[in-house]
């Protein structure tokens, strides 16, 4: 997969899925992501959903003045997802709202370490194997994508470890269930 999307087997690889929304907050996203690495050219960002693509003018608006756009990939609609969080190094999630996100959680899956902002159930979901933003702040955000990025390769696989680790452990579809069970004979 990054050798189709032109991505070195070196570079540092952040991921988003997302739908382009004003909830999902590419904004936040692209000025974090341009301010924590205005010049790097070993660190790309890859994003996928309906609408993020290269045609949106709207999306296209939020990038710099300038900006070295050979390191964002807009893939637009994509049903390789799990290709793709398999050939990145971090998944991004910046909204201003959620409920449960499930994408944070396939991600965490897949080992991936998740930089979030603190909106929903976010923050609950990555709590001890991710970084968490508040949202709307871009600034924190480019930190944390920072304090992410500047991770050893030993630092890195234990954080995705703990990222898949605790999606497993707490997110597993039979653990779901049972916990709904419960939840449910406990109203009726």
């Amino acid at each position: 997969m990054r050798a189709r999307l032109g991505i070195a087997s070196t570079d540092v690889v952040f991921c988003s899925v997302a739908r382009f929304d004003p909830q999902k907050d590419h904004r936040n996203l692209i000025e974090a992501f341009f301010r924590a690495f205005p010049h790097n050219p070993d660190v790309c960002l890859v994003m996928c959903g309906s609408r993020v693509t290269a045609d949106n003018a709207e999306l296209m608006s939020f990038f710099p003045p300038g900006a070295d756009l050979s390191r964002v990939h807009l893939l637009g609609s994509r049903d390789d997802v799990p290709w793709l969080l398999a050939a990145s190094d971090y998944f991004v999630l910046s909204s201003l709202s959620e409920a449960f996100p499930c994408v944070l959680v396939e991600a965490m899956a897949a080992g991936l370490p998740c930089v979030v902002t603190d909106v929903g159930d976010s923050a609950e979901i990555v709590e001890g194997s991710g970084w968490v933003a508040p949202p709307r702040r871009f600034t924190e955000l480019a930190k944390m994508l920072e304090i992410a990025s500047g991770l050893s390769g030993g630092e890195r696989e234990a954080a995705a470890e703990r990222a898949r680790s605790r999606a497993v452990d707490l997110y597993d579809i039979k653990i779901m269930r049972e916990a709904y069970k419960v939840t449910w004979n406990s109203v009726c």
